[in-house]
């Protein structure tokens, strides 16, 4: 996901990486959601909400926002790693659940 979510603050590729991420982002709601998973259900419906308003923008997003979807990456990472240790899955950082300012330039 990195790769793409740092391709948002680049104008060339911003339309290609966005759709992309909002794709990912509406598989692992539905994979999760059929797994039963609420943690992951939860934030990457969040996520995917977020993302949905930022897919009809013409302009790069800005760096707090960057910032905020590779800590969202990070915790889909810790809870890839929770479940190859069977592990109990981390609890979601509250930070996540804070929208960045989206429309900072």
């Amino acid at each position: 996901m990195e790769p793409l979510i740092v391709d948002l603050g680049n104008s060339n590729r911003y339309h290609r990486s966005i759709e992309e991420l909002f794709r990912i982002f509406h598989n692992i709601k539905s994979a999760s959601g059929y797994l039963q998973i609420e943690p992951m259900v939860r934030l990457s419906t969040f996520v995917e909400d977020a993302l949905e308003t930022l897919r009809f923008r013409d302009t790069v997003v800005n760096e707090e926002t960057i910032n905020w979807l590779i800590s969202v990456s990070d915790m889909f990472m810790q809870w890839q790693e929770d479940f190859k240790m069977d592990n109990e899955l981390s609890k979601i950082h509250f930070s996540l659940l804070i929208l960045p300012d989206m429309e900072k330039m």
